[in-house]
């Protein structure tokens, strides 16, 4: 929670999520660093899979993984997963968007 509450203090609003990651990582002093992601267009990826040769990391980091592949790989990662860029196709990567559209689906 100290390094959490530390990179938002320091960073909030002049870093970028990849610097605030960045930090994060150095601030937690992991070193071995797992990237998780999609293959574009490849609907058959195996993120369990990706999450077991991960195996050994400090911490992993999502990059475009579709809806439900990133949920199996955080169920399955032994170390701690942050998401950096979400897969939405329509929205060109940015589903803020839409919040609206889903505030309004679970409001219901």
């Amino acid at each position: 929670m100290q390094t959490a509450a530390s990179v938002e203090y320091e960073g909030y609003c002049h870093w970028c999520r990849v610097e605030e990651t960045i930090e994060f990582a150095r601030g937690m002093g992991y070193h071995k660093i797992g990237i998780a992601g999609c293959s574009i267009g490849n609907n058959m990826c195996n993120p369990i899979l990706q999450a077991l040769e991960e195996a050994g990391t400090d911490f992993n980091v999502v990059i475009g993984l579709c809806v439900g592949h990133n949920s199996l790989f955080y169920k399955y990662s032994k170390a701690p997963v942050t998401t950096l860029i979400m897969k939405d196709r329509v929205s060109g990567h940015n589903p803020d968007g839409y919040l609206d559209e889903m505030k309004a689906f679970f409001a219901g």
